[in-house]
């Protein structure tokens, strides 16, 4: 994604996605997570700086997710007649 965004939506959760998404909004952008991270993967970051980042550069970052892990269980029992529908296909 180009440096200079306003507003980014990340929905993979992926660590370094994350990363880049917070870091590629321009001052004042807005990054909305609403990918969750699997928490196998870890990254080394100088939080300080990143703090001060997005500080200085009046950034918003949030969260936006209205379930918990029952709601993506009930998810994933419906969907999966659907996926093995699709790769019968």
């Amino acid at each position: 994604m180009p440096p200079g965004a306003d507003i980014v939506i990340e929905y993979t959760g992926v660590e370094q996605i994350v990363i880049d998404a917070m870091r590629s909004t321009s001052h004042g952008g807005i990054v909305c997570l609403a990918g969750i991270s699997s928490g196998v993967r870890e990254i080394r970051l100088n939080v300080v700086a990143f703090n001060s980042g997005i500080v200085l550069e009046n950034d918003a970052e949030f969260g936006s997710v209205n379930a918990d892990m029952r709601h993506y269980k009930i998810a994933a029992e419906t969907l999966a007649p659907f996926v093995q529908w699709c790769l019968r296909v």
